[in-house]
C-alpha cells in the first residue's frame, strides 16, 4: 500500500502484502487493512498501523477465505466486514470491536451477496451494494442496514448496477459507481496477430465466465447461469444448460467429446461451490466432489480423472476420478509461504504437466513470487514443480498452447488485458494478441489448433449522486 499526494508526487510505500482495505479511523490518525496467508497460510489478518505504516498491529485472526469489504464505524470502536462465505453465495455483514478483538454477527444475507459496504455519518447503519438470487446474482443494487439491529432495506431498484458507495459527511448523499459491463467473442488466427472477428448472435450482458468447443467446431459459451452452444458465425445458438438458481464460476471440457466440468456454486441453494460433470450434451448432471469450495476442475488427458482446487483447503490441488470418488492430493501444490492462484485450463497431453500460477513469500527475504508454475503431476513430489520467470501481472486463465511447447496467459498492463507465451524450455516469452483496450475473461483455441477465441469485457463506468428524498426520514 502506498500514500500518494492528491495534486500528484512521489508515492510512499506504507505496507507489504495488504489484500482488502485500507479503511480510516474517524479521527485520521490510524488505517485497518487486511492480509491473507502470511505468515500462515489458510488464515487471515485484520490489521491497524499509524498512516505511516508504524505500530502495525493485530486485531483479529481467523482462517480464510476472508473478507472482501472492511468500513471503520464513526465512532471509531468497530470494524464492519462482509464475510466471504464461499464463491458468488451468501454471505454475511458482521462487525469487529476493535478493543476486544471480538467479533459479532449483524445481518445475515440470505440469497444475497454483499460485495462493499459504508457507514451512515450518525452510525445508525451501513449502506450496503449487493446483488441476490432475483436477478441471478446479476445486477448488483444499494440497500441500509440498520445498527444494531441488522435489519435489511433495499433502497434501489435500477437497470444498471452499482459497484460502490460513498457517503457525504452529512449523510444526506450517497456517491456511486454505476457500471455498465458488455460481452463479445473474438475470433482469431491461432497466432493470435490478425483482424478479430466477433461472433455474433452472444447477449450483450451474458457474462462469459468460459469458453469451450465441441466435437464438432462450435463454441460453447459458459456464462453465469448457462451453456450456449453457438456456431462461428452467429447464425445458430441454443441453450444445452441451464440454472437460474445457481452460478456457473468456470468450465471445463474433456477431450474427444467427453463430459464438461463445472465449477458450480449454491447449486440447489447450498452455499458452496463444487465440481459437477455433465454429458457434451448438457445432460446427466452428477456432482462429483462436496467440500465448501472447490473450484477449477481440469480435466486430464486421457479424460479418466480431473484435477480441482480447494480453496477451502489452502487452495490445494486435488485428483479425482472422473466419476468422483477419493480425492489425491497434488503435494507440490501445498506450497509452504504460499498458495496456488489459478489452475490452467488443460494438462500436457502426455498427462504429465498441469500449469498452475504460484504466489508465495520468500522467507529470507519476504520477496513476492507470482509465477507460472509447472507442477509434474505423474510423478506427485513434494518438490516436483518448476517456476518460470513470467510477467509479474500474470493472471488467469492458462492453458497449453496448440504446439504444447507454451503455456499462454493473460497479462494486465496499463488497463488492457492481452495473452502471452512462455515457452517450456525456458527461453523468453512474447506477447501473443494485440489489443489496446478493455479485458480478456478468458480464451481458448479450437481443436484443430487454427482458431483462437477470445471473451472479452468492454465496461462504462458513471459516477452518479443519490440524495435523500423530503420524505426520507
Amino acid at each position: 500500500m502506498y500514500r500518494i499526494p492528491v495534486l500528484g508526487g512521489e508515492a510512499v510505500l506504507l505496507v507489504h502484502d495488504v489484500d482488502v482495505g485500507p479503511t480510516f479511523s474517524p479521527e485520521g490518525q490510524r488505517m485497518a487493512y487486511l492480509r491473507a496467508n502470511d505468515p500462515v497460510v489458510g488464515k487471515y489478518l485484520i490489521l491497524s498501523a499509524n498512516m505511516d505504516g508504524s505500530d502495525e498491529r493485530v486485531i483479529y485472526t481467523a482462517p480464510t477465505p476472508f473478507p472482501s469489504w472492511l468500513a471503520w464505524s464513526p465512532d471509531g470502536k468497530m470494524i464492519a466486514y462482509i464475510q466471504a462465505a464461499g464463491q458468488e453465495v451468501q454471505g454475511a455483514v458482521r462487525t469487529l470491536d476493535i478493543a476486544t478483538g471480538q467479533d459479532h454477527a449483524l445481518a445475515t444475507l440470505a440469497e444475497r451477496f454483499a460485495t462493499s459496504l459504508a457507514w451512515m455519518p450518525d452510525g445508525r447503519g451501513l449502506m450496503v451494494v449487493y446483488s441476490d438470487r432475483s436477478s441471478g446474482f446479476n445486477r448488483q443494487q444499494i440497500a441500509f442496514v440498520s445498527f444494531p439491529d441488522g435489519q435489511f432495506h433495499p433502497l434501489t431498484n435500477d437497470t444498471s448496477g452499482y459497484h460502490s458507495v460513498s457517503i457525504s459527511a452529512d449523510g444526506k448523499s450517497i456517491a456511486a459507481m454505476q457500471r455498465q459491463v458488455t460481452n463479445s467473442i473474438a475470433l482469431l488466427p491461432a497466432a493470435g496477430r490478425g483482424d478479430a472477428r466477433e461472433v455474433a448472435g452472444l447477449p450483450g450482458d451474458a457474462q462469459v465466465r468460459d469458453i469451450l468447443w465441441d466435437k464438432d467446431g462450435n463454441l460453447l459459451a459458459v456464462t453465469r447461469h448457462a451453456i450456449l452452444r453457438l456456431s462461428l458465425d452467429g447464425n445458430h445458438q441454443s441453450t444445452i444448460l441451464s440454472d437460474p438458481n445457481a452460478v456457473l464460476v468456470n468450465a471445463n471440457a474433456c477431450p474427444n467429446g467427453g463430459p464438461i466440468l463445472l465449477d458450480w456454486a449454491s447449486r440447489g441453494n447450498s452455499g458452496k461451490s463444487n465440481v459437477w460433470r455433465v454429458d457434451a450434451d448438457g445432460s446427466h448432471a452428477k456432482q462429483l466432489t462436496h467440500g465448501v469450495a472447490d473450484e477449477e476442475p481440469v480435466c486430464s488427458a486421457d479424460g479418466k480423472s480431473f484435477y480441482y482446487g480447494d480453496l477451502d483447503k489452502k487452495s490445494v490441488v486435488n485428483r479425482v476420478p472422473i466419476d468422483g470418488g477419493t480425492a489425491e492430493l497434488i503435494k507440490a501444490s501445498a506450497i509452504g509461504n504460499g498458495f496456488l492462484a489459478a489452475l490452467s485450463g488443460n494438462t500436457s497431453p502426455d498427462g504429465r504437466w498441469l500449469p498452475v500460477i504460484v504466489t508465495k513469500v520468500d522467507p529470507a527475504t519476504q520477496a513476492d513470487i507470482h509465477a507460472l508454475g509447472l507442477i509434474d503431476v505423474a510423478a506427485n513430489t513434494e518438490s516436483s514443480m518448476r517456476i518460470f520467470p513470467s510477467q509479474p501481472t500474470i493472471a488467469q486463465p492458462l492453458q497449453f498452447a496448440p504446439d504444447w511447447k507454451s503455456v499462454a496467459y493473460r497479462v494486465i498492463d496499463n488497463g488492457t488485458d492481452n495473452i502471452w507465451m512462455q515457452p517450456v524450455d525456458g527461453s523468453a516469452g512474447h506477447q501473443v494478441t494485440n489489443f489496446t483496450t478493455d479485458h480478456i475473461r478468458t480464451f481458448s483455441w479450437s481443436p484443430d489448433g487454427k482458431t483462437l477465441a477470445v471473451a472479452r469485457t468492454h465496461t462504462v463506468s458513471d459516477v452518479v449522486l443519490l440524495r435523500e428524498g423530503k420524505s426520507a426520514q
